[in-house]
């Protein structure tokens, strides 16, 4: 609802209502402006996905805007990963008015990931204007007001990852943006007056938006817009509603009451083994270096203090080390980011290992240790000294920032592309000491590994046993962006390791 320092009252009318109870088509559209259940576009030319239906859905009372690595063709484009959309062009548009929502936004240290959104748009754009109440700028909050004249508008100070609340007061003449009921900002030059839908999106911008978590939701409490126009027409509430306003229909319906609370498995501070059926389990481990495998369904996990072990295999289980510690692992035969994101992972993991056919392994800003199956693998680490076992296959892998250590055991695990190798003291490190069988310290390096430069990437390839029986060199890594650098000259600034 909005906060006691709201700057409407009881005069104003409640023109437009979603508490997301369920995902309502007759508020809004799945995807930019497209046919319905069409992949489209993006919005702009700075971002990186396109926008899938299948990243939009509603549960527990939150609208959920995904990200996820899939590749999609749009318009003759290709692209390899998608966002969540929805947009009320076809359902809603306003002119002035108030307009609220509460928004979750996942990120780390302050910073929020990916170019979230909650905004306003016209038909025509720039003549019809823009009002951008919230996005995720550089990994900051911000606002803008965009028209013919220009964009004008700021970041607001402070950590806006988590719940907040977002607002923008839109008069001829003026906007005043509040977030958590505070006044953030305000502008008042080239304000339009055209009628603008209503728009909130997850989308991905490297060059624009925060550090890009893949597998991190948007989520959305409500949105709701009011109205001092003396013909605005009021609407019905839906359940759970709460605010100021004129509203149809008398008061809104109450909340529906809460599911009766189940304890479900508890253990106790010894090293638990905790193990589900079928169904929906909640398991606790409580204390203890515990091992949580809820089965079948959509499982809730709950480690607490100790080096706790998570087995998912369901995208709606629940990782919960909120409050725990030590070192924490998850064992996962799906793609999984070990990002806080306030939905189905909570608090700090720092270990992940993929099975069966998953494909996506993402960091945080820990020291992660990332391992992938026996297929291809995107491992992405971002921030920490990671460490990044992409397994057998030909794999995909991102250090991000920090030291990284990619490692290798053997010729068999195919030949993987490291898109973001940092050469020189202090950077990352290739190490294959696993690989090179033969080699010992008074070996000459150039029998075990020779680098070939081909463009602006370099592939390391090994030969096992060094001159024994003959050379036979295979390519194990591409080292993309690595250009003029030698074996020896990478093994003394620490970038290769082979004893």
């Amino acid at each position: 609802m909005p906060t006691s320092n709201s700057p409407i009252d009881s005069t104003w009318t409640l023109t437009f209502d979603d508490e997301f109870n369920s995902l309502n088509a007759n508020h809004w559209g799945t995807n930019w402006l497209g046919s319905p259940g069409a992949i489209t576009k993006p919005i702009n030319s700075a971002e990186q996905a396109a926008y899938d239906p299948a990243q939009v859905s509603v549960s527990g009372g939150y609208l959920h805007l995904g990200t996820d690595y899939k590749t999609v063709t749009v318009g003759g484009q290709t692209y390899d990963m998608v966002g969540g959309i929805v947009q009320s062009n076809d359902h809603f548009q306003q002119t002035y008015g108030y307009y609220e929502a509460r928004i979750y936004l996942p990120g780390t240290n302050g910073d929020i990931n990916n170019w979230p959104a909650f905004w306003l748009d016209g038909q025509n754009w720039p003549v019809d204007g823009e009002l951008d109440i919230m996005e995720g700028l550089s990994g900051q909050a911000g606002y803008h007001f965009h028209s013919p004249s220009g964009g004008p508008g700021a970041t607001a100070s402070g950590d806006y990852t988590g719940w907040h609340t977002y607002g923008a007061l839109w008069e001829p003449g003026s906007v005043t943006y509040y977030y958590d009921g505070v006044e953030v900002g305000k502008i008042t030059t080239g304000i339009t007056s055209s009628p603008m839908y209503l728009i909130l999106n997850n989308g991905i911008s490297d060059s624009i938006g925060g550090p890009t978590h893949v597998g991190s939701d948007m989520l959305v409490d409500y949105v709701h817009v009011y109205s001092h126009a003396p013909n605005a027409v009021a609407v019905a509430p839906e359940a759970g509603y709460s605010g100021p306003g004129q509203v149809a229909g008398g008061d809104p319906p109450p909340p529906p009451p809460p599911p009766p609370s189940d304890p479900g498995t508890v253990g106790d501070s010894l090293a638990n083994l905790l193990t589900g059926d079928s169904g929906n389990n909640t398991l606790n481990g409580q204390g203890g270096a515990d091992t949580l495998n809820g089965g079948g369904g959509a499982d809730n996990l709950i480690g607490g203090a100790g080096n706790d072990v998570y087995m998912v295999d369901n995208a709606k289980d629940v990782v919960n080390e909120n409050g725990g510690s030590g070192t924490d692992s998850v064992i996962s035969s799906i793609s999984f980011d070990l990002h806080s994101n306030g939905k189905t992972v909570f608090g700090n993991l720092e270990n992940l290992t993929l099975t069966g056919f998953a494909t996506n392994g993402t960091g945080n800003d820990l020291n992660n240790t990332l391992i992938g199956d026996k297929y291809y693998n995107r491992l992405v680490g971002n921030g920490g000294n990671d460490t990044i076992d992409g397994g057998a296959g030909n794999d995909l892998l991102t250090g991000g920032s920090g030291s990284d250590t990619f490692v290798r055991h053997s010729l068999s695990e195919g030949r993987d592309t490291i898109k973001d190798f940092q050469t020189g003291r202090g950077g990352d490190t290739l190490d294959i000491h696993d690989v090179l069988s033969g080699y010992n310290s008074s070996s000459n390096l150039g029998d075990f590994v020779h680098l070939t430069q081909s463009g602006n990437s370099t592939t390391v390839q090994v030969d096992p046993n060094g001159a024994v029986g003959g050379h036979q060199f295979t390519s194990i890594a591409v080292l993309t962006g690595v250009t003029g650098v030698s074996a020896a000259q990478m093994v003394e600034d620490g970038n290769l390791h082979v004893t």
